[in-house]
């Protein structure tokens, strides 16, 4: 899959959304190092972060590029990637219809509508490969997500209780549902 627009963010900035590629290895691992230091809302861990190596990213995003079903997009703004978000297609014959979505955002970058763009990109991929379903995953108490993806017109599916363990707490992890 190959994808690039660009959007005028609430500031005025711009975005552009494109397909990551494996020269932007350094700055996706100092993307996911800080977001995982910012939010509490990730799966990926500081330590998780560290282990991977400057090669390991290159050979993911080299995986992703060459992918028919996947792909992983970056934010930029500037010269800064404030975004990377991933979409994946199911790869099961019946379930090929479907499509999870997974994204993060820089702290500083919150509020001015970078989100909103992402899940506008992820109906038209959805659209464009005869995807029928966007399903995502958040923390039960990550109140401002949860309002972003239901501005989206995401449905509240399921709740996997005590899904996600942060430090010594264990949170519900609410399924969420884009009918296309």
């Amino acid at each position: 899959m190959i994808y690039s627009r660009e959007y005028a963010l609430k500031d005025g900035s711009t975005l552009l959304i494109r397909e990551a590629r494996p020269e932007d290895a350094d700055k996706c691992l100092a993307h996911l190092s800080a977001v995982a230091e910012e939010s509490p809302y990730l799966l990926i861990t500081r330590e998780a972060v560290q282990r991977i190596t400057l090669d390991m990213e290159e050979e993911l995003l080299r995986k992703r590029c060459e992918s028919e079903s996947s792909v992983m997009l970056v934010g930029v703004i500037g010269d800064e990637i404030v975004c990377i978000a991933n979409f994946d297609i199911m790869a099961n014959p019946r379930l090929k219809h479907n499509a999870s979505v997974g994204i993060s955002v820089r702290s500083h970058h919150w509020g001015k509508g970078i989100g909103t763009c992402f899940f506008t990109t992820f109906r038209e991929i959805a659209e464009n490969n005869g995807v029928k379903n966007i399903f995502l995953g958040v923390y039960s108490n990550n109140e401002r997500g949860i309002a972003l993806y239901a501005k989206m017109g995401f449905k509240e599916t399921g709740i996997l209780k005590n899904r996600i363990l942060s430090g010594e707490e264990y949170n519900d992890e609410i399924v969420m549902q884009l009918e296309i």
